[in-house]
């Protein structure tokens, strides 16, 4: 694991959410919340490419669907913890939540509408693109920074979805 205090805290924070609390019809035969927390280990520990790109993977599995283009409900607590890791962590944990991110912006979602664990009633999809957009100027100077081009060239990509994506209130 990164020797980076910011993998910790968001290693934390990531087994503080009650991710059996969105296990629901019609994800719940597929979903694994115990999954969750562990793609979020491998994501911060991601020290090379071929780990990145199998943070990538594990992540978008364990909350969703990724063959099938599609995201459970867990999706909606991951995205914020994804943008902690594009903000506090670099090198290729950064990418991969970016890119990760990018696919929360593509897919469709399982449910439009779910009650999370606190009872507060959740548009899946509206949910997951305000918290991106809460990271559009994090996002933007990303994409400046030709430095890192992968990392870059990710947030660029983000930027784009981002900007197709309609409003809520649309």
């Amino acid at each position: 694991m990164s020797h980076d205090p910011a993998s910790g805290k968001i290693l934390q924070a990531a087994y503080k959410v009650d991710w059996r609390g969105y296990s629901m019809p019609p994800s719940e035969q597929w979903y694994r919340s115990d999954d969750v927390p562990e793609a979020f280990r491998i994501l911060v520990a991601a020290s090379n490419q071929k780990e990145g790109r199998d943070a990538y993977n594990r992540m978008l599995f364990a909350i969703g669907n990724n063959h099938a283009g599609c995201l459970y409900p867990a999706a909606v607590p991951a995205v914020p913890l994804l943008i902690r890791v594009v903000r506090e962590l670099r090198d290729w944990p950064r990418w991969s939540a970016l890119e990760i991110l990018v696919e929360c912006l593509t897919f469709g979602v399982d449910r439009e509408e779910f009650i999370d664990p606190s009872g507060s009633t959740i548009r899946t999809k509206d949910a997951i693109v305000a918290a991106v957009r809460s990271a559009r100027e994090d996002i933007q100077r990303l994409a400046r920074d030709q430095v890192v081009a992968p990392t870059s060239t990710s947030a660029q990509d983000l930027l784009e979805q981002l900007d197709d994506e309609p409003l809520a209130s649309e």
